[in-house]
C-alpha cells in the first residue's frame, strides 16, 4: 500500500512537472488587413516556449532563421526571443503577400507542437475611376426632364470599392442606382460598376456629378474620383424690346439703338432683328444667362410706320418667341420739281406745276418767280402710299419781250421740323435763237494709234443761241450718247468711248441741233485702234514621234493691230525659228504664224514647248503650249553609277527611277547571269528578291555585295541598267600591338589597324583620358592610324585606346599599353612595410615593386637569402603592367621569427629594396591621408588610406564636430573595410573639423594629428541637384521663423540649463561626501556569501553582462556613446533590449555541446583585486540605473543618425561629450587608458572545441585569439588558494578602481554553460539591485 501510494505520488507530481512545462500561446495570431505597399505584422508570442518556431504561409513553411530569406527579403520575425515573441512582419505589403499564416512551434521534451492560424488581406487600392461614355471634355448635353444614365467603372480594387456619387460635392441621397461587382483582369480584384440614372431640371445645368471610390486603402490625399459636368438643355425666357417705346417720335438722321434681350435658356437663345418681316441683324451676343442683340441706325424716311419685330429661340423651342414695335419718325420730303415747258417764244403763257416727295408731316408750296412772290398759286395735299403725305401747287406766268431767261423758284416748308429743313427747286425757261457750227476736240493726230480698252474722250462745242443747240453723236446712223454741258453761251457735248478693236478705222460724227435753225451743223474724226491678239495656236506634226524623227511645231496668232510678236519656248529659254510670218486678219489687224522644229529624243517625252505671243500694246504675253508624246523603249536615272548602301545583317530597299512610252514595262534582275526571285516568290534563303523596278535586301550578309543588272521590255525595246549593292559593315581591329616597351626618353610607336566598310582617314583614332595629346604625332589613312609618343616618360605608361567607328553600330575599342622603362621602385604601402602573426599562426609578408621590364624578387634575412622550404613558400606574381608582388610565407611561427626581413628586387635597369619587420599582432595604426572629397549642403565625403592594421582586420571610425562647438560626435564607418565614407546629417554652411582612427580587436590606434577641415555648402550652390535645392528651399523656409520667438524659447533654454547645473553639482557633491564616509567607515571589510559572481546587466545593448563589458572595464574608463543600437558589438542575430532585472544564476551541469574552460579576465587574463567591495557595489547599483537611464533617453534622442557595424567596438559610456580642442585629437593612447601588465596566461585543462554560436552573454578581448571565451548566462565559479573568495559584482559602466597596485592579480575563473538555469528575478523600483 505505501508503495503503491509512493508511485502515485512519483506520477502525479511528474505529470505536475510536465503540465507546467508544456508550452503554449500567450498571444495568437490575428487575422490583419494591411494597404498595398505598408508593413503588416502578425503577432504570435508563446509561453514556455522549448521548440523551435517558425511561420507557414500557404501551407509554405518559411524556416527557422529570423530573417527568413527570400521574399524580396521582406519578410523577418522581430520581437524579445527570449520573452517568446516570434512576430512575423512583412514590408512593403503586396498582393502576393495574401493568404493563411500559421505560427508553429515545434515539439521539445515533454511539450508538444502546436499552432495557430490568421489570415493576411492586402488591401489594394483601385487603379482607376473611369465614367463612360462622357466626352473629352467632361460635359454632357442633354434635354430638360430627359433621363441620363451616368456609368462609372472602378477597377481593380480589393476588396471591391464602393461607389460614392456626388452632386456639386454634396453626396446624393435620391436617385435610381444600380451597383454591380465583378472580377477584375488581375487575380483576387474586382470592378464594380455604378449606374445613376437622373432627370436633370434646368437648375441642374452646369451640375458636377462625380463618382468616387470608397476603400480602406484608400486616405484623402490619395481619393480617386471622377466627375462630368451636365449642360441640361431648356428654352429661355420671351424677349425684351429696350430702346424705344411705341408712340414715341423721332426724326430722321437720328440715330437709334434698339436692344433685344433674351434671358436664360441653355445652348443661350439665338436673337435676331426684323424690320417689315425682313431680317436685318443677327449678330446678337452673350453675357452671364443672357443674350442680346444691338440693332444701331440712323432713321430715314422708310423707317415710318414700320415694324421692327424681336425673336429670340434655341433648340428646345419649336417656334421662337417674338416680340415687337412700330416706330414714328418725322421726315421732310426728300424732293421738290417744278413741271413745266423748259423754252418759250416771246408772249407766250407758261403752265407750271410744283410737287413734293412723301412727308410727315405735310409740306407747305411758295412760289419765286423772277425774284417775286406769287400768291395767288392753287395748292392741295394727297395721302401716300408709304404712310406720309405729297404736296402740290400750280402757277401761270407771261414771258416778255425783254427777258432772255424766266427762273421759277418753289420752296416746301414742313414748321415742325424748323426751316433748316426748307427744300427748294429751280427752273429756267429760255428764249430761242440758232448757234454757230460745232467744233470736235480730243484727237490731234488721227495716224496715232488708241490702246484697246483706253478710254477716248472727244468733246463737241457749239457757240451762241438761245437756247443753245442740242449736239449729238453718230457712228454712222448709229446715235452715240454724250453728256451735254453748257458754259455761258456755249454748249458742250463729251463722248467717252472704251477703245475697242471693233471700231478701227470708223467715223464719229458731231450734230448740233437747234428749234430756231432748220438746217444740220456737223463736224467728223476717224478712230485708229491698237489691239492684242485674242488667241494663239500651238500644233506638231506628225502626230507619232520616235526617236530619230523631225517634228515641225508651228504657231498662229489671231488678228492683231499692229502685228504680234511670235516666238518659241522651252524650259524658259527662246528657241531659234524656222520661219516668221503675217497675213490680214479682222478689223484691219494681221496674223503672225512662227515655225520650229527639233529632233525627237527620248528625254523630249512630256516636254512642254510654250508659243507665245507678244504685242506693244499688251499688259501680258498670252501663251499655249504643246506635249510632246515620244514613243520609246525604257530608259533609266540615273543611267550609271546606281549605288544601294545596306548595313550589315540590316535591310534596304532601292527603286530605280526608270521612264519609257508605252510605260507598261516588264522587269527582270540578275546577278552573274542567275536570274533573281520577286519579292512575292521569295524563298527563306534569299537575301535579295525584287519588285518591278525595286531591289530588296533583308538580313544583309557580306555575300550580297557585288553588281545586279536591271532589265526593262516595253513595245518599243528592252533595256538593261547595272545597280551596286554595297554592303556596309561595323569595324573590326584587325591589328594592334598590347604591349610597347620603350626605353625612357625614347620615342613609342603605336600602330592600328581596322577593316570594315566605309574606312575613311577619320575611322581609326587614339585616345587616352586625362593624356597630354598634343605630345604625340597621329598619322592615319582609310582603316589604319599611327601614333608617335615623343620622350616618353614614366608617367605615360598605360593603356591607349584604338578607337575604330564608321558609323555602322558602336565604337571599337583596343587597347595598347606603353611599357617605359625603369628600375624597381618599391611599395612604401603600410601593409608592404609590416606583418603580424603570432607564435604558431602563419605570417604572410607582401612586398610590392614597380618597374619595367620583368621585376624579380629576393628574400634576405640577417644576409642570408631565404628559400622556400616546409615552413617557408614564395610566390612571385604580376599585378599589372608595372607592379609587381612577392609574398613569403611562414607556418608554425615562433618567437624567433620576428625581426626585419629584407625584400630586393631586380631588373635589367638596376635594383631597389625595402624592409618588413615581422611582429605579433598588435592594435592597429591610424590611417593616413584623409582628405575631403566633396560636399554638399549636409554632407561630407572623406577618404583615407589604411595604415597598418597590426595583423588583424580592422575597422575605422571618424570623430567631428563644428569648429564653433564643443561637442564631439562619432561616426563607425561601414562597411568596415571602406576607405570612404558619406557623413550626413550636418548643418547648412558650417565649418567642420574631422579625425579618424583605427580599431582592431587588440586595440584602438590614436586619432589623426592632421585635422582636416570643410565647410557644407551655402542654400544654393551651382553644382546643386535640382532635389538638393528643393530641400534647401524647405530649410531657407524653416529658418524664416520669428526672431522674437527664437530670442524667447533661446532664454528659456539658457534658464533651465542653468538651473539644471546647479541641482546636479549639488547632488554630484553631496554623493561624493557620502561615499568618502562610507568608504572610511567599512575599509577591510569583506562579504560573507559563497563563491558566485552576482551579474548585471543595466546596459541597452544586451540583455546580460558581456564579455566585452568585462573587457572594456580593464582596458578603459572612457567610451563613447552609440546611436540606440548595439550591433556593431556583438554577433547576436537578436537585438537584446534593456534588461530590467538582475540575474542570479545557480550552477548547473552544461550538457555536452557546450564549453567548458578555465576564463582569464582583463588585459592579462584575471580580474583586479577590487578594494572597499561592498560599499563599491551599493554605489554602483545606483550608477548603474541612472547610466542605463542616461543611455536610452541618448539613443531614443539621436535616431539612427550613426550606423554602427563593426563587431569589434567599444560600449559607450556616459561621457558622451568630450573637450573639443585640436589637442584632444593629439591624445597618446597611454594617457587615456592605463595599461595593466599582461601575465602568462593561467589555462586550467585543455577545453574542448567551441561552436560558432552568439546569445547575447559574456564574450572577451584577448590578446590571444584563441582564448577568446564564449559565456552563456551561468554562474561563474571562482576558485583560490585558500578555498573562498568573495564575490564580485561586474559593473556595465566599465568603472574599476585602478588606484591600487596593478600588480596583484586574482587566479582564474572558471565558466560553466549551462543548458537552462534557475533564474530568480531580483526587481525593486524599476532599477537593479
Amino acid at each position: 500500500m505505501d508503495c503503491r501510494f509512493v508511485g502515485f505520488f512519483i506520477l502525479l507530481s511528474y505529470t505536475k512537472f510536465v503540465f507546467c512545462q508544456q508550452q503554449y500561446f500567450q498571444e495568437r495570431p490575428q487575422n490583419t488587413s494591411v494597404k498595398e505597399g505598408e508593413r503588416a505584422v502578425l503577432r504570435c508570442k508563446i509561453a514556455n516556449q522549448q521548440g523551435r518556431v517558425q511561420w507557414v504561409k500557404n501551407g509554405f513553411a518559411l524556416g527557422h532563421d529570423r530573417t527568413i530569406p527570400g521574399h524580396g527579403n521582406r519578410y523577418s520575425m522581430i520581437g524579445e526571443v527570449s520573452a517568446g515573441e516570434h512576430h512575423l512582419q512583412i514590408e512593403n505589403a503586396t498582393s502576393s503577400d495574401d493568404g493563411e499564416y500559421q505560427c508553429q512551434v515545434g515539439p521539445k521534451g515533454p511539450s508538444k507542437p502546436i499552432r495557430s492560424d490568421a489570415t493576411l488581406s492586402v488591401l489594394i487600392p483601385p487603379t482607376s475611376v473611369d465614367l463612360l461614355d462622357v466626352p473629352r471634355n467632361g460635359k454632357v448635353d442633354i434635354k430638360e426632364n430627359e433621363e441620363l444614365v451616368i456609368t462609372c467603372v472602378i477597377r481593380g480594387a480589393k476588396p471591391a470599392a464602393e461607389v460614392v456619387w456626388y452632386k456639386r460635392n454634396k453626396k446624393i441621397e435620391i436617385g435610381v442606382r444600380e451597383d454591380e461587382t465583378t472580377p477584375a483582369d488581375q487575380t483576387n480584384r474586382f470592378d464594380t460598376r455604378s449606374k445613376l440614372t437622373i432627370r436633370p431640371q434646368a437648375d441642374d445645368n452646369g451640375a458636377e456629378y462625380t463618382c468616387e471610390a470608397k476603400h480602406p486603402a484608400i486616405t484623402l490625399v490619395t481619393s480617386k474620383k471622377a466627375s462630368v459636368q451636365l449642360s441640361v438643355l431648356y428654352p429661355p425666357g420671351p424677349p425684351e424690346i429696350i430702346g424705344y417705346t411705341e408712340g414715341e417720335t423721332i426724326r430722321t438722321g437720328q440715330e437709334i439703338h434698339l436692344i433685344c434681350v433674351a434671358r436664360g435658356g441653355n445652348p443661350l437663345a439665338q436673337v435676331i432683328w426684323y424690320q417689315n418681316n425682313i431680317r436685318v441683324d443677327t449678330s446678337y451676343r452673350t453675357s452671364g444667362r443672357e443674350s442680346r442683340n444691338e440693332y444701331t441706325f440712323v432713321a430715314n424716311s422708310t423707317d415710318n410706320g414700320a415694324k421692327f419685330r424681336c425673336e429670340a429661340g434655341n433648340l428646345m423651342t419649336p417656334t421662337p418667341m417674338k416680340t415687337e414695335v412700330a416706330m414714328t419718325v418725322f421726315f421732310a420730303p426728300d424732293f421738290v420739281k417744278i413741271t413745266g415747258p423748259t423754252e418759250a417764244k416771246i408772249g407766250d403763257t407758261l403752265a407750271l406745276e410744283c410737287s413734293t416727295g412723301n412727308s410727315n408731316p405735310e409740306a407747305r408750296i411758295s412760289w419765286v418767280v423772277d425774284g417775286r412772290p406769287v400768291k395767288d398759286a392753287t395748292s392741295r395735299v394727297i395721302q401716300s402710299a408709304h404712310g406720309g403725305t405729297v404736296s402740290r401747287s400750280n402757277i401761270t406766268a407771261l414771258v416778255k419781250s425783254n427777258e432772255r431767261n424766266l427762273t421759277i423758284a418753289c420752296y416746301a416748308v414742313i414748321h415742325e421740323l424748323g426751316f433748316s429743313q426748307t427744300i427748294v427747286d429751280t427752273k429756267i425757261v429760255s428764249v430761242i435763237h440758232p448757234p454757230q457750227k460745232p467744233v470736235i476736240y480730243g484727237i490731234s493726230d488721227s495716224n496715232t494709234g488708241i490702246r484697246e480698252g483706253n478710254l477716248i474722250r472727244l468733246s463737241c462745242m457749239a457757240v451762241g443761241g438761245n437756247p443753245l443747240a442740242q449736239i449729238k453723236w453718230f457712228q454712222g446712223k448709229k446715235e452715240i450718247k454724250g453728256e451735254y454741258a453748257i458754259s455761258g453761251n456755249v454748249a458742250s457735248s463729251r463722248l467717252d468711248l472704251m477703245a475697242k478693236r471693233e471700231d478701227n478705222e470708223k467715223q464719229i460724227r458731231c450734230e448740233a441741233h437747234h428749234p430756231a435753225d432748220d438746217g444740220l451743223l456737223s463736224e467728223s474724226v476717224k478712230l485708229k485702234i491698237d489691239f492684242p491678239p485674242t488667241r494663239v495656236s500651238a500644233k506638231v506634226r506628225p502626230e507619232k514621234l520616235r526617236p530619230g524623227v523631225t517634228a515641225i511645231l508651228s504657231c498662229e496668232t489671231g488678228s492683231a493691230s499692229p502685228a504680234a510678236s511670235v516666238s518659241w519656248w522651252r524650259d524658259g529659254l527662246v528657241l531659234p525659228l524656222k520661219s516668221n510670218s503675217t497675213i490680214p486678219g479682222q478689223h484691219a489687224g494681221l496674223i503672225s504664224k512662227a515655225i520650229y522644229e527639233v529632233e525627237v529624243t527620248p528625254d523630249l517625252d512630256g516636254s512642254v514647248f510654250m508659243c507665245q505671243a507678244a504685242s506693244v500694246v499688251m499688259t501680258q504675253n498670252i501663251h499655249d503650249a504643246v506635249n510632246l508624246e515620244v514613243l520609246y523603249k525604257p530608259t533609266y536615272y540615273p543611267s550609271t553609277g546606281i549605288v544601294i548602301d545596306v548595313v550589315e545583317g540590316g535591310n534596304a530597299s532601292k527603286k530605280i527611277e526608270c521612264k519609257a512610252n508605252p510605260s507598261k514595262v516588264t522587269y527582270s534582275w540578275s546577278r552573274d547571269g542567275i536570274s533573281l526571285r520577286t519579292l512575292e516568290n521569295k524563298k527563306e534563303k534569299d537575301t535579295v528578291v525584287f519588285r518591278e523596278n525595286e531591289l530588296f535586301i533583308f538580313d544583309a550578309t557580306r555575300d550580297d555585295d557585288g553588281v545586279y543588272k536591271l532589265e526593262g521590255t516595253n513595245a518599243e525595246g528592252t533595256h538593261s541598267v547595272d545597280v551596286r549593292v554595297n554592303v556596309q559593315y561595323a569595324p573590326f581591329i584587325s591589328s594592334i600591338q598590347p604591349v610597347v616597351t620603350v626605353g625612357e626618353g625614347r620615342d613609342a610607336f603605336l600602330e592600328c589597324q581596322a577593316t570594315g566598310n566605309p574606312l575613311s582617314s577619320s575611322t581609326v583614332a587614339w585616345r587616352r583620358e586625362g593624356f597630354d595629346m598634343t605630345r604625340v604625332d597621329i598619322a592615319a589613312d582609310a582603316g589604319r592610324a599611327y601614333m608617335t609618343i615623343k620622350n616618353a616618360k614614366r608617367e605615360d605608361i598605360g593603356a591607349f585606346e584604338c578607337v575604330a567607328n564608321n558609323g555602322i553600330g558602336g565604337e571599337v575599342v583596343a587597347l595598347s599599353n606603353l611599357v617605359v622603362k625603369y628600375r624597381p621602385v618599391m611599395s612604401d604601402d603600410p601593409q608592404h612595410q609590416k606583418a603580424a602573426a603570432n607564435e604558431g599562426e602563419t605570417a604572410t609578408l607582401t612586398c610590392r615593386a614597380y618597374g619595367a621590364p620583368n621585376v624579380t624578387f629576393t628574400w634576405t634575412r640577417d644576409g642570408a637569402t631565404i628559400t622556400s622550404n616546409d615552413r617557408i613558400s614564395i610566390d612571385d606574381t604580376q599585378v599589372d603592367l608595372i607592379t609587381w608582388e612577392t609574398t613569403l610565407q611562414i607556418s608554425g611561427i615562433r618567437s624567433r621569427d620576428h625581426g626585419s626581413y629584407d625584400c630586393i628586387a631586380r631588373n635589367e635597369l638596376g635594383f631597389n629594396r625595402t624592409v618588413l619587420v615581422l611582429s605579433g599582432t598588435s592594435r592597429p595604426d591610424p590611417p593616413v591621408s584623409l582628405v575631403v572629397l566633396n560636399t554638399t549642403h549636409e554632407s561630407v565625403v572623406l577618404t583615407w588610406k589604411p595604415g597598418f592594421d597590426g595583423g588583424l582586420q580592422q575597422s575605422y571610425r571618424i570623430r567631428y564636430r563644428q569648429v564653433a562647438s564643443e561637442a564631439m560626435k562619432y561616426a563607425d564607418v561601414y562597411p568596415s573595410n571602406a576607405t570612404d565614407y558619406a557623413l550626413s546629417g550636418l548643418k547648412l554652411g558650417t565649418e567642420y573639423l574631422f579625425s579618424i582612427m583605427s580599431w582592431n580587436e587588440l586595440g584602438e590606434s590614436n586619432y589623426t594629428t592632421d585635422i582636416v577641415r570643410a565647410r557644407t555648402s551655402n542654400l544654393f550652390d551651382e553644382n546643386m541637384t535640382e532635389r538638393e535645392r528643393m530641400m534647401a528651399e524647405i530649410l531657407k523656409d524653416r529658418a524664416d521663423v520669428s526672431k522674437i520667438v527664437i530670442v524667447g524659447v533661446s532664454i528659456a533654454v539658457s534658464l533651465l540649463l542653468i538651473l539644471n547645473l546647479v541641482i546636479a553639482f549639488v547632488c554630484c557633491f553631496r554623493r561624493k561626501k557620502k561615499l568618502l564616509e562610507e568608504a572610511a567607515s567599512s575599509d577591510g571589510c569583506s562579504s560573507s556569501k559563497s563563491g558566485t559572481i552576482e551579474m548585471y546587466a543595466p546596459s541597452s545593448y544586451n540583455g546580460t553582462v558581456t564579455g566585452e563589458t568585462l573587457s572594456s572595464i580593464s582596458e578603459k574608463s572612457e567610451t563613447y556613446s552609440h546611436n540606440g543600437s548595439h550591433e556593431d558589438y556583438q554577433n547576436d542575430v537578436h537585438h537584446g533590449k534593456p534588461a530590467l532585472s538582475t540575474y542570479l544564476v545557480d550552477p548547473i551541469e552544461p550538457p555536452k555541446e557546450y564549453n567548458h574552460r578555465n576564463l582569464n579576465l582583463g588585459t592579462g587574463g584575471t580580474l583586479p583585486r577590487i578594494n572597499k567591495l561592498s560599499n563599491y557595489i551599493d554605489q554602483e547599483n545606483e550608477d548603474n540605473y541612472i547610466d542605463t537611464m542616461r543611455r536610452n533617453a541618448y539613443n531614443q534622442s539621436i535616431g539612427d543618425n550613426v550606423n554602427y557595424t563593426t563587431s569589434t567596438g567599444r560600449p559607450p559610456s556616459r561621457n558622451q561629450i568630450m573637450p573639443s580642442s585640436d589637442a584632444y585629437f593629439n591624445i597618446a593612447m597611454g594617457d587615456r587608458y592605463p595599461p595593466y601588465p599582461t601575465p602568462s596566461p593561467s589555462i586550467s585543462g585543455v577545453p574542448p572545441p567551441m561552436p560558432n554560436i552568439s546569445t547575447g552573454s559574456l564574450r572577451f578581448n584577448s590578446l590571444d585569439s584563441d582564448r577568446n571565451v564564449y559565456t552563456p548566462m551561468g554562474s561563474l565559479n571562482i576558485p583560490s588558494k585558500n578555498g573562498w573568495i568573495p564575490p564580485i559584482t561586474v559593473p556595465s559602466n566599465g568603472l574599476y578602481d585602478h588606484e591600487r597596485s596593478p600588480t596583484m592579480l586574482e587566479p582564474p575563473i572558471t565558466v560553466q554553460y549551462p543548458a537552462t538555469a534557475t533564474v530568480r528575478n531580483i526587481e525593486t523600483e524599476g532599477h537593479l539591485v
